[in-house]
């Protein structure tokens, strides 16, 4: 059984049809990227998939429960996590601070974390922990608001994988870094996903990046899924080449 069944997913604004009857399955430690135009829908597909807007039709599976129409807050508590496409932080507090209140929230389902963590010592440990996952135990004590814009990026990780996710969304986790930093960034996520044995989709628009490290690519177009299968399979699919990477890309 597939960990993420998505069966005829849809969403329109008005007369414009984001995601348009899109089906697939995601198995469990699957490493797969969703690529496409800008504008094909990946993130309204993502928003979907995590109950951050309602769907116009279809359903959504997840771990043989039907999760079409929960809330952000119980997708979360029933395993996806996500990481956005701007980074997720509370800047005034320091990188520990924002960790520990996402384990307190996830760990305790309280109503105000935030609070929770100033007087929660037994969380402390495990939210150093996962920032020593993304290298940022260093910066504990930091505002979050300081750092780079790529350690951002990791610190909202970071948050997502306090949530102990067995699916991991990203939405274009590399968005902003320079080359080197995109091919560490995503080096690091595979590991992760390698040693806490999760699910991760990604999106992501370096082709470089994506053939490297994806084992399943997913194409969106206008909305519409128009190819999925291995990275091979994919950069010799002509409508592909057509809709999105063009001839000579790879």
């Amino acid at each position: 059984m597939a960990l993420l069944d998505v069966r005829g997913l849809s969403k329109a604004f008005g007369a414009f049809q984001a995601v348009h009857h899109v089906s697939f399955a995601v198995e469990a430690g699957e490493f797969s990227a969703l690529i496409g135009p800008n504008g094909a829908g990946k993130t309204t597909l993502f928003n979907l998939l995590t109950g951050h807007v309602p769907k116009t039709a279809g359903r959504v599976i997840f771990d043989g429960a039907d999760i079409t129409h929960r809330s952000p807050h119980d997708v979360v508590h029933l395993g996806i996590g996500r990481a956005f496409q701007r980074a997720n932080v509370f800047p005034a507090m320091t990188v520990l601070d924002n960790v520990h209140a996402a384990v307190v929230a996830h760990e305790r389902a309280h109503r105000d974390p935030l609070r929770a963590a100033r007087r929660d010592a037994a969380g402390r440990a495990r939210a150093l922990e996962v920032l020593e996952w993304v290298h940022l135990e260093g910066a504990a004590e930091l505002p979050a608001g300081s750092l780079s814009h790529g350690d951002q990026k990791l610190l909202d990780i970071a948050l997502a994988l306090a949530l102990r996710p067995k699916l991991l969304l990203l939405d274009e986790p590399t968005a902003g870094m320079h080359p080197e930093e995109r091919r560490a960034t995503m080096a690091l996520v595979k590991r992760l996903w390698r040693d806490l044995g999760m699910t991760v989709v990604f999106v992501e628009h370096d082709m470089d990046i994506v053939f490297t490290v994806a084992d399943t690519i997913r194409v969106l177009h206008h909305g519409e899924l128009v190819a999925e299968g291995p990275p091979a399979a994919i950069s010799t699919n002509q409508l592909v080449i057509e809709a999105y990477l063009g001839e000579g890309v790879l």
